[in-house]
């Protein structure tokens, strides 16, 4: 089966000092590149509950923003295995938001200096 393309609804952008609104996509993660997720299985709407490491905007999807958000938590994340089972949208978007993460977390510092980078 030939699935459609992330980037028919995914517009990549990024700023580490944009404010998540209560209908934007919050893909928040914990230390273990798991996925937090609701009771229902949905993304949560706010982020009153969590303690923040980080969080960025990374563009928007399906007309809305979309933040990927690093959190010191443990409970109700998901593994993105098994997202892909139930929801293979949300897999795929999931999927380039743990990759920006990452890629956020490994660029802290300088590689030739040790400085932390600005902007973190």
């Amino acid at each position: 089966m030939i699935e459609k393309s992330l980037y028919e609804n995914y517009e990549i952008s990024f700023s580490d000092n944009a404010t998540p609104k209560t209908d934007d996509y919050l893909f928040v993660f914990n230390n273990e590149r798991e996925l937090y997720l609701t009771n229902d299985k949905e993304l949560p709407k706010d982020l009153d509950n969590f303690k923040i490491d980080f969080c960025l905007l990374i563009g928007k999807y399906n007309g809305k923003d979309a933040f990927v958000v690093n959190v010191k938590d443990n409970e109700s994340f998901y593994p993105l295995q098994e997202v892909y089972e139930f929801n293979h949208d949300m897999y795929h978007i999931a999927g380039k938001a743990v990759l920006v993460r990452d890629w956020y977390i490994s660029h802290r510092f300088c590689g030739r200096c040790i400085q932390r980078n600005s902007g973190y």
